[in-house]
């Protein structure tokens, strides 16, 4: 919507519309795998911490060298023989073109193949069948894919043409509407969802414990008002009392 991200106050972060990237329309968001993918093809080098937004890159064809900064990215970056780089901190000067220099692909090609042989053994010694196997799949997964349609890409507000300020205001307008009736255009899943009635939840047992809390407490009271009954009959005041409810029961007195 355009509003800076909370908790994140370092202007060098782009999370604010004045950052650089974003006034330059140098920001996307990937709805699908596949643009994304289709994305990164047309890119010279990938970098970067994410371990995924590596993957994309790879996926596409693009050389990419993992910054590996703490053990789980480490751990798979080695697993998969893909290029990476230690960098535990960002104090060093990070230049583009010496990562992309020391960039090697040669042992995640050979590397490849054998991981895909492992992962479809793992399938198949668990009976799962998969496309790869002999005489599944219809052969035309590319053919299908390629004539596929995908959302676009999503660009920040700045972008020149004003599409992402209509799309989002859309997006508002078919919020609204989903919050007053049920949209015919919403999902409708194929089955009755089960009914909630709370055994086992986190709410269920905050409400147990509050019931169980409320009727100690309710003990407590009671008890209370039981002591201060039995001192108040035992005080002269409440002798006084009965005496004179009495005196007025006599001659006929509320």
């Amino acid at each position: 919507m355009g509003t800076p991200f909370p908790h994140v106050h370092d202007p060098l972060v782009p999370v604010h519309l004045d950052h650089p990237i974003y006034q330059q329309d140098r920001m996307r968001l990937f709805l699908d795998t596949w643009t994304w993918y289709d994305f990164c093809a047309t890119q010279d080098f990938a970098y970067g911490t994410r371990f995924h937004g590596n993957v994309a890159a790879l996926l596409g064809g693009t050389p990419a060298m993992l910054l590996a900064h703490d053990s789980r990215t480490l751990e798979l970056a080695e697993h998969h023989q893909m290029p990476f780089t230690l960098m535990p901190s960002f104090t060093a000067d990070v230049r583009a073109e010496e990562l992309y220099a020391a960039t090697d692909l040669t042992a995640f090609n050979s590397e490849l193949p054998r991981g895909f042989d492992r992962y479809t053994a793992f399938l198949e010694r668990n009976g799962l069948q998969h496309i790869w196997g002999e005489g599944n799949g219809t052969g035309d997964f590319d053919e299908r894919l390629a004539a596929a349609t995908f959302p676009r890409p999503v660009q920040p507000l700045i972008a020149s043409d004003g599409h992402e300020i209509a799309s989002r205001l859309k997006w508002l307008r078919d919020g609204m509407v989903l919050d007053i009736t049920r949209h015919p255009q919403a999902y409708e899943p194929p089955f009755a969802h089960p009914p909630w009635n709370g055994a086992g939840s986190r709410h269920a047992r905050i409400q147990a414990q509050t019931a169980e809390k409320l009727a100690g407490q309710k003990g407590q009271i009671d008890e209370l008002y039981a002591r201060l009954e039995r001192i108040e009959r035992r005080s002269p005041w409440g002798f006084t009392q009965r005496v004179l409810r009495r005196i007025r029961r006599a001659f006929g007195r509320p």
